[in-house]
């Protein structure tokens, strides 16, 4: 277990192992970005908070553009960017019309991927470095929205139905060769799209936790105070990372039960089920590959965990259904 003194860590949005297995988080409730440094068991952080060069407020996705560190400056409205040993190298501001708030992702060639929440007629649009709309990908379902009552939508919940700004949302885990996954969390269907936008792969899973993790959902919407103003959400996933030769997904959790991560095929098959009973709690995770081991952000206790990759044998069988094929 790696642990930080207390009051180093506020919050963990976003988790990335850098070179030689040095760990970088992204804390917004901090407006910092941490650098763990395995080898030499210490913590440093790269810039600080603020406005001015090489500062950051509300940091979130980060990705490695080459031997650049990108980070999503949220609350700035750009993607600042720092050697690997963490010195400021610029920044390029958020395509016009992006709302902060929607936490664009980054990817590894310096695309930003927008997920729409079903304000748009897609599921997320790519945005390439120079700031243009370049492929948008899926379709969102119901009508589009600007205004939401979730008092509305949790009555909706209760009486068994599943509103459309949840079937909407989705996690977007982009690919080194600019292809990108799309998780639909509410679903737990995966989608693959190619660099123009045109699906290339559509999977429905069918997991035993989905039931708990339905029955949770609706037993927290039924159950809180008529006069709270929020929706709790419907996540069958939880977080999602790519690494060759596919797609590792962490399944939403709760104390009572072990963190599950599934790894899925480039084919969109369930190759591997690891679990990990002494981790409980988490809400972000990243793989070392080269090193065996899975880092785990664990919300609660603003820790971050290290396990091995537990030498299970791949799935028999996979509970998953094809949907409609590729479209262009």
């Amino acid at each position: 277990m790696i642990t930080t003194e207390s009051g180093v860590i506020g919050d963990i949005s976003d988790i990335l192992i850098g070179p030689g297995g040095s760990v970088f988080l992204s804390d917004p409730q901090a407006s910092a970005v941490h650098r763990i440094l395995l080898g030499e068991g210490g913590i440093d952080g790269l810039g600080r908070a603020g406005s001015g060069p090489g500062e950051v407020r509300l940091p979130g996705s980060m990705a490695f553009l080459g031997d650049t560190l990108g980070v999503v400056d949220q609350q700035n409205g750009r993607v600042q960017f720092f050697s690997s040993d963490g010195a400021p190298m610029g920044s390029r501001p958020l395509p016009s019309g992006i709302s902060p708030i929607l936490g664009p992702t980054l990817s590894p060639s310096g695309d930003l991927i927008v997920a729409t929440l079903g304000r748009d007629t897609a599921l997320a649009v790519v945005y390439s470095e120079e700031g243009q709309e370049r492929a948008r990908l899926g379709k969102a379902s119901g009508e589009l929205w600007t205004r939401v009552d979730e008092r509305e939508l949790r009555q909706e919940v209760i009486e068994g139905r599943l509103p459309s700004i949840l079937a909407n949302m989705v996690l977007p885990v982009p690919e080194r060769d600019g292809t990108t996954w799309l998780v639909l969390q509410a679903e737990g269907v995966i989608e693959r799209y190619d660099r123009d936008g045109h699906r290339i792969l559509s999977v429905s899973l069918s997991e035993p936790d989905f039931e708990r993790i339905r029955e949770e959902f609706i037993n927290r919407n039924r159950d809180a105070d008529p006069e709270f103003p929020g929706l709790f959400a419907l996540r069958y996933f939880i977080d999602a990372q790519a690494l060759e030769p596919g797609l590792w997904l962490l399944i939403t959790e709760n104390e009572a039960n072990p963190t599950t991560v599934l790894v899925l095929s480039n084919e969109g098959r369930v190759v591997r089920e690891y679990r990990f009973p002494s981790v409980t709690g988490a809400t972000r995770f990243a793989v070392d590959g080269e090193s065996g081991w899975v880092y785990f952000g664990i919300k609660e206790e603003a820790e971050l965990v290290r396990v091995p990759i537990p030498s299970n044998v791949p799935r028999s069988a996979s509970r998953m259904r094809s949907r409609s094929g590729p479209q262009g």
